[in-house]
């Protein structure tokens, strides 16, 4: 692999052109899918191939943040400081929405949890698409191509804790489990015994995710393993080519093809508004791996989407594809914090004046173990017998919230009030059934495109979050947390009739950080959606999209996973289709 300077890349001619760019916290760009694309394409030594990443390499400064640290990573130089529209069900708040602006995309600065989603999820994609690809079966050989599964850092026995059956041992991206659980950490899987509704799920990544499981993460060694080992599997071959700092502005189109089917030849792109504008070309396809926002945002700006919007910035319409941009979906969270009478918890580690310095050493010696669970509401709730709510999730096996379970204080819109000891129960919406948008603002592409998740917009996400809160606050009255004198602490703790939770959530939540399905797929065909299931853009030639845009739904997971699997899908489809 050769990084290479404008000048030189804009003459040379390539098979195929993996656009990064602008993308959001928990999603990679160049980073997971696109970097799984490159790696892979570039094992056909007759194949060669661009990446080009608007962001920086990082030097590896990045690849060591840790879980629950990785704040220290989200300013500048490695974000893109996206802020959504005011959103009106979270009372008129703007929510931050930064980005991973660096080679590995937000593989490099998100918290690393690993999570597949349900077997419902991806059955329900084939089912959207006819395309049997994406159905579970299919797609777990795949999910266990990514990985290998490393011993915690202190080597302890991981028997029971994980079904070796499902996940692989041969796959560039390094994944582990806590570390000998301490402290109050004890207590996580012992409180789960003793509350109804409640129970142990062994392997949460398994396709049934329902129940509570120790949560997994993308690390080897006490090293964060980002999509980076990716393109480091390429770094000896010739035929893979590397453009830092290159945002793409538009695409180019084959001449008078937009008259015809238009058939995309390649990309135009700079490295800022004020610099010179450079072309590259693809004679195979041009793959874009931008994220959820900046996929949408490029074929916007190249005319591919709803008529009306594009004549009214002066945009030429290549392709009337109303749904581009349409539909985007966002897990929601809340943060709900308990005082314990205990100096056992992580916020002895996090407030240590040193922290950013020692976070290696700390993860590999005083590492915090996370449980995860997934949950559903009674079938029997009354909010499912209301005109209009529907059920959003893909099925019975698959959850409609979570909830996050650690020591600690952790919270983002109340800073930590350097006092007391935490316990944290994080919970957050899986299943959002309102839709958002991302549209230009006008036709510079150096402008930021207007985001609005519509974040809590319908009655059902907003039950959801509710049922989420009463649900931890159920954890916490686990009799093994007694002797710690839990205490509900902050705006947490005065909100207990159904209309106090709902201001409480509609306060308190934030975005997950987890945007998708704004270039949704659908089957061959279909007049709805944007991709056909070979993840082509509808009706244009030469031009596939591989990222958290691609979804139909919003998987019941955090999604860095569910997008290498597109990643290692779209290369399969890819490779297949362009044989030689």
């Amino acid at each position: 692999m050769t990084t290479l300077d404008f000048t030189a890349v804009s003459q040379k001619e390539y098979d195929f052109i993996i656009v990064g760019g602008e993308h959001l916290f928990k999603f990679t760009v160049a980073g997971t899918a696109g970097a799984v694309i490159a790696s892979r394409l570039s094992e056909n030594p007759d194949f060669k191939i661009l990446v080009l990443e608007a962001g920086g390499r990082g030097d590896g400064i990045v690849e060591t943040i840790v879980p629950l640290l990785a704040s220290q990573a989200q300013g500048k130089p490695y974000n893109w400081p996206y802020v959504t529209e005011s959103q009106a069900g979270l009372q008129g708040r703007t929510v931050s929405y930064p980005g991973g602006k660096v080679v590995g995309g937000s593989s490099m600065v998100n918290f690393m949890f690993t999570t597949r989603g349900s077997s419902e999820d991806w059955d329900r994609l084939a089912k959207a698409t006819g395309d049997e690809g994406w159905a579970w079966e299919s797609i777990l050989p795949l999910a266990k191509k990514i990985e290998t599964w490393v011993p915690p850092t202190d080597g302890r026995d991981t028997t029971g804790d994980y079904d070796p059956e499902a996940h692989g041992d041969n796959g560039p991206v390094l994944i582990s489990l806590p570390n000998s659980v301490s402290g109050l950490n004890k207590k996580l899987m012992q409180a789960v015994q003793e509350v109804d509704g409640f129970s142990y799920n062994k392997d949460i990544n398994a396709g049934s995710p329902l129940g509570v499981g120790w949560l997994p993460s993308t690390h080897g060694g006490g090293v964060r393993s980002s999509s980076n080992t990716y393109l480091k599997l390429a770094e000896g071959r010739a035929n893979l080519d590397l453009v830092t700092g290159a945002q793409v502005t538009k695409l180019i189109f084959a001449p008078d093809s937009e008259d015809k089917e238009p058939a995309v030849v390649g990309v135009e792109f700079a490295s800022d508004a004020e610099s010179p504008r450079f072309e590259v070309k693809a004679s195979k396809e041009v793959i874009l791996s931008a994220g959820s926002i900046g996929s949408p945002k490029i074929l916007l700006l190249s005319g591919i989407g709803e008529k009306s919007a594009l004549e009214s910035l002066d945009i030429k319409v290549v392709k009337d594809l109303p749904d581009v941009g349409k539909n985007l979906r966002d897990h929601t969270m809340t943060f709900n914090q308990w005082t314990v009478d205990t100096k056992e918890t992580r916020d002895e580690i996090s407030r240590d004046p040193e922290v950013g310095a020692a976070a290696q050493q700390l993860f590999g010696t005083k590492q915090t173990a996370l449980a995860i669970g997934f949950f559903r509401i009674p079938e029997t709730d009354p909010i499912w017998s209301k005109p209009g709510i529907q059920d959003t999730s893909a099925g019975l096996n698959t959850p409609q919230y979570e909830l996050l379970l650690g020591d600690g204080y952790v919270g983002v819109l109340q800073p930590d009030p350097n006092v007391k000891n935490f316990f944290t129960v994080a919970a957050a919406n899986l299943a959002p059934s309102a839709r958002g948008s991302v549209t230009l603002k006008s036709n510079d592409p150096f402008e930021a495109a207007l985001v609005d998740p519509n974040l809590l917009g319908e009655e059902i996400d907003v039950h959801i979050a509710i049922e989420a809160v009463k649900k931890a606050r159920a954890y916490m009255t686990a009799p093994v947390y007694q002797a710690y004198n839990p205490i509900e602490w902050g705006p947490h703790a005065t909100a207990h009739t159904d209309e106090e939770l709902e201001a409480y959530v509609r306060s308190n939540s934030i975005t997950v950080w987890h945007p998708t399905s704004t270039l949704a797929l659908s089957s061959k065909g279909s007049p709805d959606g944007v991709l056909d299931p070979d993840l082509k853009v509808k009706g244009v030639k030469g031009l596939r999209v591989a990222d958290a845009s691609v979804f139909p739904y919003s998987p019941a997971a955090h999604p860095q996973i569910p997008v290498y699997i597109v990643g290692e899908r779209a290369a399969e489809i890819i490779a297949s289709q362009h044989r030689k």
